[in-house]
């Protein structure tokens, strides 16, 4: 069920939480130049950047900068310091208790039980749609945000995976930044397949593997992200909207947005205003 946020982030932050037994997921809020000296926490924590940026500081020589998309994990008992930078900060933060690694998530065990961090754009696109479900709770988001959340902690554990074994890091960060910076524009497999510079044929189905998705679905929910931060954010017109994220109108945007998010525009915009 849904409930205030925790104790150790109390009187820092802003933000609601779902307990999904033994799981609890935060969608938080820090304001610009909050410091937080050492502390640990006794669970595993993965967050998850989605606006701002936050420093992380490991003992007195490590530090981890984490802009927007930016994934770190700490294991449990990890001292470490934050500090927010000169705007406010939001992150999906993940707490995991111990016993989970031994059991459903074992095969993520070593991305719990080590510092892990980077970019991984499946990642932020995974706690998007988990604040969005935050946001305009309803019976059925306990479900939701499980799914949400294990496939975050799968494409986290394969990120990792590919980082300490160097597959595939490369070209896929060239994918995903390219797909990223024509989210709007009309792209085909090939031609993301050339700016990654591997075979057509080879990163479809790598990329599927890599990130869960297809290219083609991949590219479809980030528009459908983009448009659903634009109509939580901003007063412009539903079709205005749908154009500046690709879709070829409005009427196509309420289609594709209500078959990822269950809700059309109009609901999503209304919801997250009230």
């Amino acid at each position: 069920m849904l409930k205030d946020i925790e104790p150790v982030w109390a009187g820092y932050s802003q933000g609601r939480n779902v307990d999904l037994g033994g799981l609890i997921v935060s969608d938080l809020r820090f304001p610009a130049g909050l410091r937080l000296s050492p502390h640990e926490h006794e669970v595993a924590t993965i967050g998850v950047t989605l606006e701002g940026s936050v420093e992380t500081a490991l003992g007195s020589s490590k530090r981890y900068s984490s802009p927007l998309n930016t994934v770190i994990t700490k294991p449990p008992g990890e001292r470490h310091a934050n500090r927010i930078d000169e705007v406010d900060a939001r992150l999906i933060i993940i707490s995991a208790a111990p016993l989970l690694a031994e059991g459903e998530l074992r095969c993520c065990k070593p991305a719990l039980l080590e510092v892990v961090h980077g970019r991984d754009q499946r990642a932020g696109v995974l706690a998007r749609s988990v604040a969005r479900e935050l946001a305009a709770p309803d019976d059925v988001t306990p479900l939701a945000v499980g799914g949400l959340v294990r496939e975050l902690l799968a494409s986290i554990a394969r990120h990792r995976d590919a980082r300490r074994e160097g597959r595939g890091a490369r070209w896929l960060r060239r994918a995903l930044d390219y797909i990223h910076a024509h989210a709007a524009d009309s792209i085909g497999l090939a031609e993301v397949a050339r700016e990654a510079g591997v075979h057509p044929v080879y990163f479809a189905r790598a990329f599927r593997a890599q990130t869960g998705l297809p290219v083609g679905a991949y590219l479809r929910k980030l528009r459908v992200d983009q448009a659903a931060e634009k109509l939580a954010s901003t007063n412009l017109r539903i079709a205005d909207i749908a154009l500046e994220a690709g879709f070829s109108d409005q009427s196509h945007l309420t289609r594709v947005f209500r078959a990822l998010t269950g809700v059309t525009p109009a609901t999503y915009r209304q919801r997250r205003r009230s």
